[in-house]
């Protein structure tokens, strides 16, 4: 097992829920009815994926391995999103409120990453990542608002 200093550990924290919100992202671009959002949560489950792809390349070149996600953790966890989903009576509302609560955790462990990371690289990166979920935030809660 390796001992993973704090810096190594937020910024897995941040690659794990950049993992999640992809997957949810695009658990719920199927589920929903309205094609303009299902179709942003495809967008930003691809963008997501890419976002962990880059954040992994940086981690790598640090000399580090990024951890790979938990399967099991996964599929229990989207299970859980869907029936929430299931039995909500405003669905869209639900899948958004969702959306920004996995949102308010990234950006949380992006304010503690970006905290620990200063390399120039990283720290890039690390704005480049929080600047994409404030503006997610903030449409998301534009849509809520209407």
């Amino acid at each position: 097992m390796l001992i993973k200093n704090d810096k190594q550990v937020s910024l897995d924290q941040v690659n794990q829920l950049l993992r999640l919100s992809a997957d949810q992202f695009d658990d719920a671009s199927r589920r929903i009815d309205d094609a303009p959002l299902a179709d942003w949560f495809a967008q930003l489950a691809s963008e997501r994926r890419d976002l962990s792809c880059e954040l992994e390349e940086l981690v790598r070149q640090s000399g580090e391995l990024p951890s790979r996600p938990d399967p099991d953790k996964e599929l229990v966890t989207n299970l859980l999103t869907g029936l929430k989903e299931a039995f909500a009576v405003d669905h869209i509302k639900h899948e958004l409120q969702q959306r920004d609560l996995v949102e308010a955790d990234l950006e949380n462990a992006l304010m503690e990453a970006q905290r620990m990371n200063q390399e120039p690289g990283m720290t890039a990166l690390l704005s480049k990542l929080a600047a994409h979920v404030n503006t997610v935030r903030s449409r998301i809660k534009s849509i809520l608002s209407t």
